[in-house]
C-alpha cells in the first residue's frame, strides 16, 4: 500500500506508525521490486500508484522516524539475465521490509 501514498505522507504515516507501536512492535511493509524491470513495467498499470518506493529510501526513512533491525525480504523471484540473477535486488517482482521500534 505504501505505493499508493503521495510522497509528502509516507513520512508522516510512518512516524505515526512508529508512535502507536509498542515497545518491539514490528512493522512489515511489502511493495513491488522498483529495480526488477518487469515489476517496474507494470507498476503504471495501476492508475492508483502514485510512485515506486526504492529499498534504500524506505529502509532511509524508517531508520530516520527511530525503527531499528531494518531488514528487507525479497519474494517473488523473476530474473531473465545473469546479471539480475546476481544481484538480489533486481532478482525479485516484490520486496518487503519488516523493522522493530526498539
Amino acid at each position: 500500500m505504501i505505493e499508493h501514498i503521495p510522497s509528502d505522507d509516507i513520512l508522516n504515516l510512518l512516524k505515526g506508525i512508529y508512535n502507536s507501536l509498542t515497545k518491539d512492535g514490528i512493522i512489515l511493509i511489502e511493495t513491488i521490486n522498483p529495480k526488477n524491470k518487469f515489476a517496474f513495467n507494470a507498476f503504471y498499470t495501476d492508475p492508483t500508484h502514485v510512485r515506486p518506493i526504492t529499498q534504500e529510501y524506505l529502509v532511509f526513512l524508517l531508520q530516520w522516524v527511530g525503527f531499528k533491525e531494518v531488514k528487507i525480504i525479497y519474494t517473488g523471484p523473476l530474473a531473465y539475465s545473469l546479471d539480475e540473477r546476481n544481484d538480489i535486488s533486481r532478482a525479485y517482482l516484490v520486496y518487503a521490509i519488516i523493522a522493530m521500534k526498539s
